[in-house]
């Protein structure tokens, strides 16, 4: 029976490492998995243009994304992370499609795009998505860097 809880223990314990470089031990629980993406829609391909302002440290953006539904459903959920989205567009087999409604649940990192009618199963649909951003200090997504070569940064 000590085998068996030390085993839990170890899959439910995880090291993490904090910003001040020390290890801290975190609880994981299954409701932690809540950002994952939902299976009933499947990314087929992606075409990402990025254009950078150095200048200003930041950049627009435009992502192209053709998804297969698995499921009929009346959202499409995919994640995003500090854009300021200007324009979503969504085409289906035949026309483009009615969006009503496009919500971002900043802690889930997820956006969400409702239309009235359905996205309809075993059809693929394209989404287009227009935003800009800021580069991120943090190296995290696209970020901005710097290196010294001699007395100059660069």
């Amino acid at each position: 029976m000590d085998i068996l809880c030390l085993l839990l223990l170890i899959v439910t314990t995880v090291a993490a490492l904090r910003l001040d470089g020390r290890l801290e031990t975190i609880q994981v629980t299954a409701a932690d998995t809540n950002y994952r993406l939902p299976k009933i829609v499947r990314p087929l391909t992606y075409d990402v243009y990025l254009k950078p302002e150095f200048q200003t440290f930041t950049f627009e953006g435009d992502v192209k994304i053709r998804v297969e539904v698995l499921e009929d459903t009346s959202e499409i959920i995919l994640h995003t992370n500090k854009q300021d989205i200007s324009l979503i567009r969504v085409a289906g087999p035949d026309t483009e499609v009615n969006i009503t409604e496009a919500n971002i649940d900043y802690e889930k990192h997820f956006l969400i795009i409702n239309s009235p009618s359905n996205f309809s199963a075993d059809n693929e649909y394209n989404i287009d998505i227009t935003f800009t951003a800021t580069l991120s200090e943090d190296m995290s997504g696209f970020y901005r860097s710097s290196y010294s070569f001699g007395n100059e940064t660069r």
